[in-house]
């Protein structure tokens, strides 16, 4: 493995890394509700020419639990659109949030698995003067939710 190889892209791409996740802490969502940060998700698969599923595609209903009302969804979808979200990715999603991913190396051999919780919980941040994302404006803008 080129260990340099790895060092040299983080080092190249730390910045757009630490403003994905600062943005993404800025707008946590509950789970089932994470339509703005499956949007962003998104986004950046398309951009990147990633091929994904999301939405029923991903998401098997029968063994969903604790899954919010149709009017619960609703209201996490407008909060989502109003925070940043595209209507045309919300649309792929209907009322399942969460994508897949594929990338492909081309090479035979094993397949590697990774999985993200992109959910928040329940709590406020604090509003510490000292606390790194008060200072540096990624805190949190959900109130009562926090990554």
């Amino acid at each position: 493995m080129n260990y340099d190889r790895i060092f040299s892209l983080v080092e190249e791409y730390a910045s757009d890394i630490v403003e994905i996740r600062r943005d993404l802490h800025k707008y946590p969502e509950i789970g089932w509700g994470e339509y703005r940060t499956t949007s962003k998700i998104i986004d950046f698969l398309k951009a990147n020419n990633i091929p994904f599923l999301c939405g029923r595609d991903v998401v098997n209903t029968d063994y969903l639990w604790s899954y919010p009302t149709k009017e619960v969804l609703e209201a996490h979808k407008e909060r989502a659109l109003a925070q940043g979200a595209s209507q045309e990715n919300i649309d792929l999603m209907g009322d399942y949030t969460g994508c897949v991913a594929e990338i492909d190396s081309g090479k035979p051999g094993k397949v590697v698995g990774l999985r993200f919780d992109i959910d928040c919980i329940e709590l406020n941040e604090t509003t510490a003067d000292s606390h790194l994302p008060n200072v540096e404006n990624f805190a949190s803008v959900n109130s009562g939710w926090m990554h």
